[in-house]
């Protein structure tokens, strides 16, 4: 059975959006007079904002997380979001793939609003058919699972007639949950990858020459 589309992470898999998340982490803790028992780094990011800011202040007192966010989404909506950059070659990689007729999606944990400026921001907007975050819909869609459940059933898509690339063991396991076959985009891995399986496919490069050839069959 052939496959009939693409679906992507956002943060770590087609942009290094790190510097920009982390510098507004630390204008929110600031803006709050919150003192982090954790240090800002990249391994805190991918996780939806609410479960980072419970790891990074040690709290899990609502009313301090939602002033938090509130400073958090005041100041990336605004500036932190144009710290984002393309990891090389993806640019190239989805035009490609675009050019090849291959419907493309993304299901992120970053919310709507930045999610949409960056995507303008970089030009790749109209590459995209469909771009789901957990404020997408309401009720929030409260899981990355959920968010890949509910993009199959808005494209139609089978999900084993689908790929889902990202860059974190949480990714991995969202697409095990929905049964999509996932390949692990290690041009933006970091961390410890022992979690994945061994026979976990893993693209070492933004290769739209090796996706359609060795997943769509396509020359």
């Amino acid at each position: 059975m052939s496959l009939q589309a693409v679906l992507f992470d956002l943060d770590g898999t087609l942009v290094d959006s790190s510097i920009g998340i982390l510098s507004s982490l630390a204008a929110a803790f600031e803006n709050s007079g919150c003192v982090p028992t954790k240090p800002f780094s990249s391994e805190l990011i991918g996780p939806p904002l609410r479960e980072t800011l419970c790891l990074i202040s040690g709290d899990s007192n609502p009313i301090i997380l939602a002033q938090l966010a509130a400073n958090f989404k005041a100041h990336y909506d605004t500036t932190g979001f144009q710290e984002t950059s393309p990891f090389p070659g993806v640019g190239k990689m989805l035009q490609s793939l675009a050019d090849a007729k291959i419907p493309l999606h993304i299901a992120t944990n970053k919310r709507e609003r930045p999610t949409s400026h960056i995507l303008d921001a970089l030009g790749w907007s109209s590459l995209f058919d469909l771009v789901l975050s957990p404020d997408s819909l309401n009720p929030l869609l409260p899981s990355k699972a959920a968010i890949l459940s509910h993009l199959l059933a808005e494209a139609n898509i089978d999900a084993t007639q689908c790929l889902y690339i990202g860059d974190r063991l949480d990714d991995y396991n969202a697409a095990l949950e929905t049964g999509i076959p996932f390949a692990l985009a290690e041009w933006g891995f970091e961390g410890d990858d022992s979690g994945f399986p061994a026979d976990t496919i893993r693209l070492k490069t933004p290769d739209a020459g090796h996706l359609l050839s060795g997943f769509f069959g396509r020359a």
